[in-house]
Order: C-alpha cells, then sequence, then structure tokens
C-alpha cells in the first residue's frame, strides 16, 4: 500500500527522550490510524535511532532520505524538533581543490598544526571535480591517523583547525561568508535548510515544525551565552522558520518553559513538555495526514497498470543502444507479417530491457496507426498468463471477459477470437511477451500451440526467449517453420559496455584514473553485458585515486560479481541483516513493502537486540526505519520497485539475485 513517510529531523544530543517517546507512544498510534482511515502504511526515518553514533547515516545519506521522504511519501515529510542545543558542526564531506589548500597556507601562516587535518581529508582525482574528500570513520585507514586518540577526538581537532583557519580566511577575503557556512553549521541546520530551501510552497504545507524554548535553563560546561553556536540557533528559531511561516504558511509551533532560576529544567518539567509534545504532534500529523492522504482506489486486481508500471521501469533501464531495434521497427511496420517475431537470446543477453525500450517507442513508430500495446513480463503458469492476455485485450477493445474461465482450452479458444475482433478494429494490436521460457513446466509451456499458426491482420506478436531453457524455441520453430521472424541478439561490444560504465560515474560525478581504467578493460574483455558493466560500476565507485588496484580487485563472471556486491553490503550493513532481509525479499512471491520488511524484521530478536539502548530498554522494540531504508538505497538498481494492488512493493529486477540471495 502507499505510505506516509516522514523524515524525523533533530539534534540528536538533545532529543533523546523526545524522540524515544514519540516512537513507544505516538508513532504506533499514527500508524494504525494510517491503516485503519487511509490504507497506507506509516513510516518515521529517524537518522539517530541506532544507539551507536557510529551508525548514524553521513550527511550526503541523510539528504537523500529526506529527498526520499518527499518524493514517495503521500502526505506530510518532514517533522523537526528544534530544542535549546544547536549542535556540533559538522565537517564537510568534500572540499575544493584550490580552497583546501587555501586552508593549509592560512594554517601555516598561522602556526596550526596541519598534519591531521591533511591525515583526515584525501585528496582524491576520481571525483568531478577533483577535491579533497573526508574518510571515512568506516575507512581501515581511520586507525593509523589517530593513534591514540579515538575518531570522535581526532575530527574535534581538525574541526578546531579548520574553523580557526576558516574564520582568518574570511578576514583575509579568500573566502567567501557564503562559502564559509558549511565549516560552521550542524547537521540539524543543513537537515533543516536541505528540507526548506527551494522547496514549493504545497510542499512546505507538508512539513510541521516544533521550537522548544526554555528560560532560566541552568548552564553546563563553559558559558553557553558565549557560544556562537547560540546565534545559529537564533536565526534558526527566530528568522529562517517564522520568515517561511509569513511567506509559505509553514506551520510552526513554539513552546516556552520557564524554570525556576536554582533548579533549572527539571525531570518533572522535560516529562511535561514530552507528553505534551507526544499529544500535539499527534493531533497535527493526524490532521495533516487527513488532509493531505486521498484513499487508495486503484483496482487490486488491475494486472494491466502492473504490466505497464513494470514495462516502464525496465525501459529506464535502456542504456546501450542496439542495432536489434531496427529490424523489431521493421517487422512493426509491416502490412502483414503472419507470424510472430521471436527475440533469441542467453541470460543477461538485455531481452527484457529491449523488449521494454521497444514497447516504449511503438507509439513514435506507428504514430497514424495508434496502436494498442500490450505488454506482458513477469513469468506466470499458462492459464494466469492467457487470461491476463485475455482480459486486456477485451478492455482495450471494449468486449466483454470473463475472469471464471479456468479451463486452457477455453483460454486458448477466447484467445484466438480476441485477436480476430482486433483484426477487424482500426487499431492495430501489438502483443509483447517476455520470457515464455520462463513459465513453469508443469503448465506445459513446450508447446506453444495457443498462438495462432497465422496471425490475423493488425496483429502482431513479439516473444522473447533464450536459445535452450524448457524447449521453447524449438517449439516456436516448430510451430513456425516458414517464418523469418527469428532474431538472434548480437554481443554487446566492450566499447558500449564501457562507455555504459563512464555513463554511469558520471552521473554519481565520479570516475576512475588511466590506470585503474587498465584493468577494467581486461574485465570488460571477460564478459561484456550490462548487468556485469553494473556490478563492476558498484565496486569501482567505490575507488579513490589513491586506491591500489590488482588483477584481483575485480572479480570475472556476474555471478561472482554478485557474490563480491553482497559481500560489500555485509561488511557495511552485517551479515544477519543483509542475509536475511534479501531472503525475505527473495522467497516473497510479488516482493515486499518497505513497512513489510521492516515488520519482518522486528521479527528478529537477534537483530532487534543489536539496536536496544544500554540503559532501560523499551519493552517493544521495532526495526529502525533508518537501517532499512539505507540498505535499500544501497540496493538501488538491482532492487527496484513497482506497484502491485496498490501497494509499492520491491523486487529484483534481474532473476541472477534470487538464486545469489
Amino acid at each position: 500500500m502507499p505510505c506516509v513517510k516522514i523524515y524525523l529531523c533533530s539534534n540528536p544530543q538533545d532529543s533523546v527522550q523526545e524522540r524515544r517517546a514519540l516512537r513507544e507512544t505516538v508513532f504506533p498510534k499514527l500508524r494504525d490510524h494510517c491503516r485503519r482511515n487511509h490504507g497506507v502504511e506509516f513510516r518515521v526515518i529517524d537518522p539517530y535511532e541506532a544507539p551507536n553514533s557510529k551508525d548514524w547515516p553521513s550527511q550526503q545519506v541523510r539528504l537523500r532520505l529526506i529527498q526520499g521522504c518527499k518524493d514517495t511519501s503521500v502526505g506530510p515529510f518532514f517533522v523537526g524538533l528544534i530544542g535549546e542545543e544547536y549542535g556540533t558542526a559538522s565537517l564537510p564531506e568534500q572540499v575544493e581543490i584550490s580552497e583546501f589548500q587555501n586552508i593549509l597556507q592560512t594554517c601555516q601562516s598561522m602556526q596550526l598544526s596541519t598534519r591531521l587535518l591533511e591525515e583526515c581529508y584525501r585528496r582524491d582525482e576520481n571525483v568531478i571535480p577533483p577535491c579533497f574528500c573526508l574518510l571515512s570513520q568506516h575507512s581501515s585507514q581511520t586507525e593509523a591517523i589517530t593513534g591514540t586518540k579515538t575518531w570522535d577526538e581526532a575530527l574535534k581537532e581538525v574541526k578546531d583547525v579548520l574553523q580557526a583557519s576558516v574564520k582568518q580566511c574570511i578576514l583575509d577575503g579568500s573566502i567567501t561568508e557564503e562559502k564559509a557556512q558549511k565549516y560552521f553549521r550542524s547537521d540539524l541546520e543543513n537537515d533543516l535548510r536541505f528540507a526548506m530551501e527551494d522547496c514549493l510552497s504545497d510542499d512546505m504545507k507538508r512539513c510541521l515544525y516544533y521550537i522548544h524554548k526554555i528560560i532560566h535553563q541552568k548552564k553546563t560546561g563553559h558559558d553557553q551565552d558565549q557560544d556562537p553556536s547560540n546565534d545559529r540557533l537564533s536565526v534558526i528559531r527566530e528568522h529562517f522558520l517564522p520568515d517561511l511561516v509569513t511567506s509559505c504558511h509553514l506551520e510552526v509551533y513554539t513552546t516556552t518553559t520557564e524554570c525556576d532560576r536554582q533548579q533549572g529544567y527539571t525531570v518533572a518539567l522535560r516529562q511535561a513538555y514530552i507528553e505534551g509534545l507526544c499529544h500535539q504532534l499527534f493531533t497535527d500529523l493526524s490532521r495533516l495526514i487527513d488532509s493531505t492522504v486521498t484513499k487508495n482506489t486503484a483496482d487490486p486486481d488491475d494486472a494491466t497498470s502492473q504490466q505497464a508500471n513494470l514495462c516502464h521501469i525496465y525501459s529506464q533501464l535502456f542504456r546501450i543502444e542496439r542495432v536489434e531495434a531496427q529490424p523489431i521497427k521493421a517487422y512493426l511496420e509491416q502490412n502483414y507479417p503472419k507470424h510472430p517475431l521471436v527475440l533469441i537470446g542467453g541470460p543477461c543477453s538485455g531481452k527484457t530491457v529491449l523488449m521494454a525500450h521497444c514497447a516504449s517507442q511503438v507509439k513514435l513508430w506507428l504514430k497514424a496507426g495508434d496502436p494498442v500495446v500490450i505488454t506482458h513480463f513477469s513469468p506466470l503458469p499458462l492459464k494466469q498468463l492467457l487470461n491476463n492476455i485475455c482480459h486486456h485485450i477485451a478492455v482495450s477493445y471494449n468486449q466483454p471477459w470473463d475472469n471464471c474461465i479456468r479451463d486452457v482450452t477455453q483460454l486458448e479458444e477466447a484467445f484466438t477470437e480476441l485477436l480476430d475482433i482486433a483484426s477487424s478494429s482500426k487499431y492495430p494490436l501489438i502483443l509483447m511477451l517476455d520470457g515464455l521460457d520462463q513459465i513453469p513446466s508443469s503448465e506445459g509451456p513446450q508447446h506453444m500451440t495457443w498462438l495462432p499458426k497465422t496471425l490475423p491482420l493488425n496483429v502482431k506478436v513479439i516473444i522473447s526467449t533464450t536459445y535452450t531453457k524448457s524447449g521453447t524455441l524449438a517449439s516456436l520453430k516448430t510451430q513456425y517453420p516458414d517464418s523469418n521472424f527469428f532474431l538472434e541478439l548480437e554481443p554487446f561490444k566492450r566499447s558500449s559496455c564501457s562507455q555504459m560504465l563512464t555513463s554511469l560515474l558520471e552521473s554519481s560525478k565520479r570516475r576512475i584514473t588511466s590506470g585503474q581504467q587498465m584493468y577494467v578493460n581486461e574485465a570488460l574483455k571477460q564478459c561484456s553485458r550490462p548487468l556485469y558493466a553494473e556490478l563492476i560500476y558498484r565496486n569501482v565507485s567505490l575507488w579513490r585515486s589513491e586506491t591500489e588496484i590488482t588483477e584481483e580487485s575485480l572479480s570475472q563472471g556476474i555471478h561472482n560479481n554478485i557474490n563480491q556486491f553482497l559481500q560489500h553490503l555485509e561488511e557495511k550493513h552485517g551479515q544477519a541483516l543483509v542475509s536475511r532481509s534479501l531472503s525475505f525479499l527473495t522467497l516473497s512471491r510479488f516482493g515486499l513493502t518497505e513497512a513489510e520488511l521492516t515488520d519482518i524484521l522486528s521479527c528478529e530478536d537477534d537483530l532487534v537486540s543489536v539496536f536496544l539502548p544500554i540503559e532501560d530498554p523499551p519493552y517493544k522494540l521495532r526495526f529502525p526505519e533508518v537501517v532499512v531504508e539505507r540498505l535499500i538505497f544501497d540496493l538501488e538498481g538491482f532492487l527496484l520497485a513497482r506497484h502491485i494492488s496498490g501497494s509499492r512493493v520491491l523486487f529484483w529486477v534481474s532473476r541472477h539475485f534470487r538464486g545469489r540471495s
């Protein structure tokens, strides 16, 4: 089902209790409210839900999470909690080369040590444009850099050096105030500004903000009144958000808690605020959900729209021009071809993507004819396949259809009759059936007698199959012994896959060095298929220009590269999480929604326990949505979303992953 997906923005240090209360008391009620009243799911992406800060997402990932909520949520998508703490400044993940060199020169003139700064930021020529990149805390190099310091301590030292030198650069005029902001902004402000700046007015109405001001709060540590971050917090609370209230009708609620001067902000006062926040946020979000979410009215059995959605998904994967598109176009332009066109290719040869691409082009190729294009991509038993095709043809030509027909012979007769009806119409029928060799063998797919010996006038059929599997190709050749419409896919050229890899890297603002390219070229000589190029891209996109590459850096063959890719995911996200998540997705017949995957993982006690807070664990903990979301991000391109029965479900775009997960 559709989903209300909300990004919860906060400063993690001063919102621990508030976020926990929302997770335990408010979000479950909102989830129930959405399901009962609107038939939609409810998910909250809290980037700081994991108790260990090492598991928190980077700035780039957080911005992707925000954008994902904005793009896919059917209701509100952003909730901001702004308290009394601005948060520590976050280090920029990338710095332009000229700017970084300018900072180094300023540090030297100020007699500041740059050793740690230069160790933590490494020049990377593989970024477009080249820049200095901050090492990840999970990098194998961090231990050698920090020595006896923790990574957080090392970053604090780097931050102090950067801020001191950047302030001097501002005075010198070598860095503008605007460019310098990234060295002083906290994660809280970065997230707020990304969500709000250049945001349409209608999208701002899908956001809620809660500001909490505390008067006479006791100060801790150094004098916080002199802390420059207080000025930045004041700008957000007193100017940035209020200005959006006036100009765009942004919903911002401010609560003021006045403390006793001696006791300060007590536990009782905080608990009172939390209870009020929970009540108001539930009321506000319920109202906003009710006003923005429309009930799902899609036909739960709309196989036609599901196939159209699949066709669109696969056509978007067409990245390499195929010469076979021309003979397919020529076939469709013929007046009376009499026989189907059979597209033949081995595994991973691009049959499905080419079929989808051609289906998307038919209306352009045959403008005058205004054809009816019917596609089928997912393997089904023959009875269900025929039933779906017949239903689609009947609807397209305004004919009645009885979905209760269960006998294959009756379905074959109905199929022939509907083709005759389409033939007599002024709208030609183009029927495109992908992967007939994938039909379950128990249904007798080896015979193709359900296809007419001679196609009626105005009816054209395109079929894809492999060479030998299930005997489908042999059956088709027996069915059409005089046909000239058997088209074998030519192997991809290495240069085409190399260009595809370059385009993928450029789309993510990456490239590789000439030395690294040599190893990639050797790998593409062994296998030049789009899926292989995509898998290589996932590997080489992680390479820095300083990364030492050997022949062992790239695996040979598609299956070995899939294993290498999954191994990388296990190292990043944990072996148990990756293996079980992918197993659940593979075992599901039609795929899982993100919420369903989270529900299943929430039943895995050993997985959930990893995210339990050390002190005072809750009675019941839902598996963190942000962890699931980050894993799905890394599977993007191999794991895609399609619409089934009104739900957005995740499925493997290539069956080769089903056998490896």
